[in-house]
């Protein structure tokens, strides 16, 4: 651990700042009476964790950063990111298509939500698009890019190849934010182009923020069959219900799931941040610590 550390030491030296304001993000997503673009993570326990590994990332990317949220929504993560970052670029895709209403009328099953609360999506689309480019042009100076894909299914292999190719190789984080089809799914098209040092983290492996994931949790036996097929495809995973910071008097966040997964390369790399969370680890601790 030491030896990994020192060498993550030789790395940061070698930047002459650093790209990433971890401390202004930490107090930017738990400031909810001004912001509460990210307030879903914070409100599950995630947001000071995610802070944690983009600051550590940052010491290990050697070129421009690169971090990509799959979920675009009102844009809200994206715009922290971009206020927090700089010489980087933010990437985020989302299946919405403002002009599929007619699309979304005549499906069924997984597009219901959609269909039902098309409109008030639209307007949640448009302003944060349009919020997110206001950002990156006030604060050109900060030397950031963005890139935006919308009507694209974020786990699927033209996804996943459409953002590499645009970025002329490997994403050193990706964020799920999205509705995945499972953790094979999502691993299965991202695993390859996460950078060498970077690092996947999903906050929906099991769903979140529906009636049908939150009724999933409550039956301990699917937990825990899912949280084996978690570990067995490489991935580690968190019950963060410890860190929750919930906006008072209610929360924002409906169904609340604490539950999170990470994926990375080498996992040394992030060995002293897995040891301050060890004690959350539910599933997978084997694919960092092999005793």
């Amino acid at each position: 651990m030491e030896r990994n550390l020192g060498w993550i030491g030789l790395i940061m030296s070698t930047h002459a700042m650093k790209r990433f304001n971890k401390s202004k993000y930490i107090k930017q997503v738990y400031d909810y009476d001004n912001n509460i673009g990210n307030i879903r993570n914070s409100e599950r326990g995630f947001s000071t964790f995610i802070a944690e590994v983009l600051d550590r990332i940052d010491d290990l990317a050697s070129t421009k950063l690169s971090v990509l949220e799959i979920g675009i929504g009102g844009g809200g993560s994206h715009a922290n990111y971009m206020e927090n970052l700089t010489d980087s670029v933010v990437y985020g895709i989302d299946h919405f298509d403002k002009d599929g209403r007619e699309f979304y009328n005549a499906s069924h099953g997984q597009y219901h939500y959609i269909r039902d609360n098309f409109d008030e999506l639209l307007i949640n689309f448009e302003q944060g698009e349009a919020d997110i480019h206001r950002i990156n042009k006030e604060q050109a100076d900060r030397g950031n890019d963005v890139k935006l894909w919308y009507a694209l299914d974020g786990y699927t292999q033209e996804a996943a190849d459409k953002v590499y190719d645009f970025n002329n190789g490997a994403i050193d984080f990706i964020v799920d934010d999205g509705s995945p089809t499972g953790p094979n799914t999502l691993l299965r098209e991202w695993k390859d182009k996460v950078s060498d040092n970077g690092m996947i983290f999903s906050g929906n492996m099991f769903g979140q923020g529906t009636q049908d994931a939150w009724d999933k949790h409550q039956n301990p036996s699917w937990i825990e069959d899912n949280l084996k097929l978690i570990a067995q495809l490489g991935w580690i995973a968190f019950d963060m219900k410890e860190y929750e910071v919930l906006m008072e008097p209610e929360p924002h966040t409906w169904y609340i799931c604490n539950y999170m997964c990470i994926y990375a390369k080498d996992y040394n790399l992030f060995e002293d941040i897995l040891t301050k969370y060890e004690h959350n680890i539910t599933a997978g601790k084997e694919n960092w610590k092999h005793d």
